[in-house]
């Protein structure tokens, strides 16, 4: 009997990043990936897709990122600034800093050129929308006082208005959960299952295209000493069909506790 074909390998929208470099290896082209993920982190940017293309002397670079704040939630500020409909102040980067790394990738891939398109994420939901979002989560938020927690609540806003991508969600549960310990594993389970179910209730009545939500975290959890995996699973995400697009993401955490793997699955319309 013949084997079934997995249809992860068969979708388009599998990988966010695009990579089109023919003369360089494929080992050379995930170092260039993380050397460029890793230089807007420490910015505190955050990419969402990454697209490189190239020619023989010119390379283009185009970039979905999200501006991170790195804070806790003050519900009142938030409120202010819902109803004011102001935005949040983000931080700019010096042109120093892009030039010199801009040159760094032309030292790397012998390139005369180097072109950077940057797209800042932002929410396209309207203020009143915002207001009855924020009243439905605020009860889930166990880990308000959590850092990138309102980075967490920004973008899943910008999940149900389809720009945001699992990796990028997927990197933000990484984050919180390693500045956690491991008496607070449990605490943050339960967070995650009411967080998803207020999402995925809000996109019904939002416009409807968050079909589901599956995560499966496997390591040491609670400091125990032998790994286990803990699963969560909201809605409905088909693993076997062709018809709902699946974006999938995977991201290791590397805490005191050992690693641990997150692996996101979001299935969409």
């Amino acid at each position: 009997m013949g084997q079934k074909a997995n249809p992860k390998s068969v979708r388009l929208n599998h990988y966010p990043e695009i990579f089109e470099l023919r003369k360089h290896e494929s080992s050379d082209l995930a170092y260039l990936k993380s050397y460029i993920v890793q230089f807007f982190r420490q910015k505190n940017i955050y990419i969402s897709k990454l697209s490189i293309l190239g020619d023989t002397n010119i390379l283009y670079l185009n970039a979905d990122v999200f501006f991170s704040k790195r804070n806790r939630i003050k519900t009142k500020k938030l409120r202010r600034a819902l109803k004011s409909s102001r935005n949040f102040k983000t931080r700019t980067l010096s042109n120093k800093g892009f030039i010199k790394f801009c040159q760094s990738l032309q030292k790397i891939l012998e390139v005369n050129k180097v072109i950077l398109k940057i797209h800042k994420l932002n929410c396209k939901m309207e203020v009143n929308q915002l207001i009855t979002y924020w009243s439905q989560i605020k009860k889930t938020l166990t880990f308000k006082r959590a850092a990138f927690a309102s980075d967490l609540v920004q973008i899943s806003t910008l999940l149900l208005t389809n720009q945001a991508t699992a990796y990028l969600f997927n990197t933000f549960l990484v984050l919180m959960f390693t500045r956690l310990s491991k008496r607070q594993h449990s605490r943050f389970f339960v967070f995650l299952k009411k967080f998803f179910k207020s999402i995925l209730n809000h996109s019904t009545n939002f416009n409807g295209s968050i079909l589901g939500i599956r995560l499966l975290i496997s390591g040491k959890l609670s400091g125990k000493t032998r790994a286990k995996s803990f699963s969560v699973n909201v809605g409905q995400v088909p693993t076997q069909t062709l018809d709902c697009k699946i974006d999938y993401s995977f991201v290791p955490a590397f805490t005191m506790m050992g690693t641990f793997g997150f692996k996101l699955w979001i299935a969409t319309k």
